[in-house]
């Protein structure tokens, strides 16, 4: 929460990278080890992002994402590594081993968000700690959030080969944040 009982939104908060959003039923639901856990990622243009998070946050308090097992957006927290005008929302889900499933779950996630790009894309949270640039899977979207296909595996010639670090659970994974079920 912001001050004065306000929701904080990414456009105001600079002292954290994300704001995050867990419900404990959905994570019980829904925990994987590290290499089963995943993510759809949203890009948003600055402008865009806190009428974004809004929605997606209304839709996950509501049960309307019964898939995601928690949810996370960037803020406008001053990071050298953020030179671009964009912002990311990102959907955590599992089991990443299961195409079908990940696939019907990034769907309905484009639609209902009716995300406005090109195409969403999934990653693993081992290929983040990785520093693999790249998705397992990927959904074409007509740019009003319906999906063109039916999902495909992407190319992956865009590798950091940074294999040395493979975390064994979640409670060594600086993705997910303090107090989440490892």
């Amino acid at each position: 929460m912001a001050e004065g009982g306000r929701e904080a939104t990414p456009s105001s908060t600079t002292t954290e990278e994300y704001i995050w959003e867990f419900r404990q039923e959905n994570r019980d639901n829904n925990d994987y080890p590290l290499t089963e856990s995943g993510k759809w990622m949203m890009f948003y243009a600055l402008r865009e992002l806190d009428e974004a998070w809004e929605r997606a946050r209304d839709m996950y308090r509501s049960g309307q994402l019964p898939s995601i097992c928690g949810m996370k957006v960037s803020t406008a927290y001053p990071s050298p590594e953020n030179r671009t005008n964009q912002g990311v929302l990102i959907f955590y889900c599992g089991p990443a081993s299961d195409k079908n499933k990940m696939l019907a779950i990034g769907r309905d996630v484009a639609e209902k968000m009716r995300y406005g790009k090109a195409h969403i894309a999934y990653k693993t949270d081992a290929q983040t700690l990785q520093g693999i640039k790249g998705s397992i899977y990927t959904i074409q979207l007509d740019g009003h959030g319906r999906p063109l296909d039916h999902g495909r595996q992407p190319d992956h010639r865009r590798r950091d080969h940074r294999r040395d670090y493979a975390p064994k659970s979640r409670s060594d994974c600086p993705v997910w944040p303090r107090g989440c079920k490892p």
